[in-house]
């Protein structure tokens, strides 16, 4: 993976997410007519995923003025199809991969058309956003539904921004309707699907349509990866779900790699954000971050098509190659050499703005666990937000459901099946930063 994005390797040996009987019948069916029609079932069709993504040739000029350059996207679909083709998939695997994408372009181009039916979504606010950043393991989930707890903050649940909902997400919730909207109903029925197909798949990644949502559901709705930003005024995502609600001091935000290997390009959009890294050892982060990619990628992969420790490998190369890209960008932010890169909704104050590295505040993973209340303290104390009396009561309401203990895992059996030993994640890693010297 460059880092920028994980992906499937070419060559696999991974275990499949546990499938349920409906499921395995489904991809023995499909698998027993590919081999007798000597061809894959579901190829996913370039050209007709293409002009999913495409829009109105008469309104190309207003989604420019809006959304940036749109060659990308087109750019980037194509590449992304051709991966899925050539990629160790199930037949069914490959239709699921071609419906997700599908799906994303409904939500992008919905949203499209909802921001330029309503143009003043564009001067809706977005001041000095708290964006918590973390891999796998490292707790930056546990620290995001901590800061959401602040009755000041505002941060989007799944039902909100998930692009399987395709054009279901317009129009947004309102702040009066937010509790009994339909998509409320609309993503329990996605998750529940997905439950019935792979039993146990969803366990530690999501629990329901009210879980808090990553920033990969807000910063990918033009169907681009974060590293693609500088053509999106992304931000117009969060601002059709602000549009109908009372102002808040901030919003709350979560992203993982991606959004750790492009700081840039975030912090481009939000040039005043405020960004915590929450930092654990990586030889805990490693194998988390591998157990999770395997999960994702069993849902499609081939039994046996993808070797373990290859697999590990990769995710190893690319998870100290994105802890190097965070490290060389705050290295240049320290230097006073950073500018916003330019995009659709960079404001002409920002064009000239030098980033400065009290932007960027770090918490240990320890720390967290050991002291959650107390972190986030410091973290509001670091970047002068108000605390509250009533933002920590909720806070303390949020950890006596879920207790930080509940984050501890033995990932020894990870490492055994991935070929991970503390060494040699220890090794890579100081490989990197020699490289870096």
């Amino acid at each position: 993976m460059s880092s920028t994005h994980v992906h499937v390797p070419s060559e696999v040996a991974l275990a499949p997410a546990t499938a349920s009987t409906v499921t395995s019948i489904a991809n023995s069916l499909t698998s027993l007519s590919a081999w007798f029609l000597k061809k894959p079932l579901f190829l996913t069709d370039e050209a007709l995923l293409l002009s999913h993504f495409g829009y109105h040739e008469q309104d190309i000029a207003s989604v420019v003025a809006v959304f940036g350059p749109q060659d990308q996207v087109q750019i980037t679909i194509s590449a992304i199809v051709r991966a899925i083709n050539a990629a160790p998939f199930t037949e069914l695997g490959r239709l699921l991969a071609a419906k997700e994408l599908e799906h994303a372009a409904a939500a992008r181009n919905s949203v499209i058309d909802y921001v330029l039916q309503n143009p003043d979504i564009t001067e809706v606010p977005i001041d000095a956003p708290l964006i918590v950043l973390g891999l796998p393991g490292t707790g930056s989930h546990l620290l995001h539904n901590l800061l959401a707890c602040d009755p000041n903050a505002r941060a989007f649940r799944l039902f909100e921004v998930n692009p399987e909902l395709g054009e279901k997400l317009i129009p947004p919730p309102s702040e009066d309707e937010y509790a009994t909207h339909s998509n409320v109903d609309h993503c329990r029925e996605i998750l529940e699907r997905t439950d019935t197909l792979f039993p146990g798949y969803l366990s530690g990644l999501l629990q329901g349509e009210l879980d808090l949502a990553d920033a990969d559901c807000i910063l990918q709705h033009q169907g681009l990866p974060p590293s693609h930003i500088p053509h999106a005024a992304a931000s117009l995502r969060a601002q059709t779900l602000l549009a109908d609600w009372e102002p808040f001091d901030h919003v709350v935000l979560h992203g993982g790699a991606a959004h750790l290997a492009q700081l840039h390009a975030l912090l481009s959009v939000f040039p005043d954000a405020r960004v915590v890294v929450v930092n654990r050892a990586l030889e805990e982060v490693v194998p988390a971050t591998t157990r999770r990619l395997a999960r994702l990628c069993g849902t499609k992969v081939q039994p046996n098509a993808v070797h373990r420790h290859e697999f590990g490998k990769e995710v190893l190369e690319d998870v100290v190659g994105v802890m190097k890209d965070a490290r060389d960008f705050r290295l240049r932010i320290g230097a006073n050499f950073v500018r916003p890169l330019r995009n659709a909704g960079l404001q002409e104050e920002w064009k000239g703005y030098a980033f400065h590295p009290a932007q960027v505040m770090d918490v240990s993973y320890e720390q967290l666990v050991k002291d959650p209340v107390g972190a986030v303290r410091k973290i509001y104390a670091h970047f002068e937000v108000g605390y509250s009396d009533e933002f920590e009561e909720a806070m303390e309401v949020y950890l006596e459901g879920n207790p930080t203990k509940a984050l501890a895992e033995d990932l020894s059996e990870v490492k055994e099946m991935f070929g991970f030993t503390d060494e040699g994640i220890v090794k890579a890693n100081e490989d990197a930063t020699l490289r870096e010297e």
